[in-house]
């Protein structure tokens, strides 16, 4: 009997102390201290919707209610970031693959709802319908041929306003300043246009408006500004040839009469 006992305590000690070596032995599942705390981010979404109701590069869409004529010469792909621009101001979470590419290098997005259609005021619900219509219809366009268009209706009374404002014009919310082009100058390169920008500017307290002109030189590949030289507020601006205009500055009784040139290099100096 006795025998019998001390084999069964043996038996156990060794059994609990096999089992505290395989248990202390496991290195592949770590155990996290008790002093280990998970952090978790929290987003306040109401004030990310607040503080992106101004991000975004077509913020009209969500501010001005648009019209038919205000998509021409704008392509199908840039419809259809103004149409997403506007879930995407409210967190929306896209499911096509080039959305998400593209909004994910908008700083200001951050991915929150599935469905953001209770946010949407009147003005957006509108604009997603028309563009819907203009994306069934739309045509792609270089940026050299909306650049084209938007310099072929500079002198009409019809202002197509989406691509005026890609092309540097402020239609939509002109506030206190009002860009806007005035004409063009030198002959069409393959590369690019050159352009005469003027903006308006109210000063704050007096019944007065300056203006300030720029030249710039517009590249036909992205529409961005190449090269731009600032020109006095009243000069007067005269094409000599095909690669020199003649600016004259007028202050008081004095002038200021220097070139600008457009060198074999087809980039724009002032001489």
């Amino acid at each position: 009997m006795k025998q019998t006992t001390l084999f069964f305590l043996v038996f156990l000690i060794f059994t609990c102390c096999n089992q505290v070596n395989n248990n202390s032995g496991d290195s592949s599942k770590p155990v996290k201290s008790i002093k280990e705390t998970e952090v978790v981010e929290v987003i306040d979404t109401m004030k990310v919707i607040s503080s992106n109701r101004y991000s975004g590069k077509y913020l009209f869409a969500s501010e001005v209610l648009l019209t038919p004529d205000d998509f021409k010469f704008i392509t199908c792909s840039e419809l259809r970031i103004i149409r997403n621009e506007i879930f995407a101001r409210y967190g929306y979470k896209f499911k096509s693959e080039d959305l998400i590419e593209y909004f994910s290098k908008q700083k200001w997005y951050i991915p929150l709802y599935d469905n953001v259609d209770t946010f949407l005021n009147e003005i957006e619900k509108e604009n997603i319908t028309l563009i819907l219509v203009a994306e069934k219809t739309c045509v792609d366009l270089t940026v050299k041929e909306q650049l084209d268009s938007f310099i072929y209706y500079l002198d009409s009374n019809d202002k197509y306003r989406i691509v005026s404002e890609k092309f540097g014009e402020t239609v939509f919310n002109p506030g206190s300043q009002e860009t806007f082009v005035s004409g063009t100058l030198f002959p069409k390169t393959k590369k690019y246009r050159v352009l005469i920008y003027e903006t308006q500017s109210t000063v704050i307290g007096a019944d007065q408006i300056k203006f300030s002109k720029t030249v710039a030189l517009v590249s036909t590949n992205d529409g961005d500004f190449v090269t731009t030289i600032g020109v006095d507020t009243d000069a007067q601006l005269y094409q000599i040839n095909d690669s020199t205009v003649r600016c004259v500055e007028n202050s008081g009784a004095d002038s200021t009469v220097y070139n600008i040139v457009m060198n074999k290099f087809e980039n724009i100096i002032k001489k």
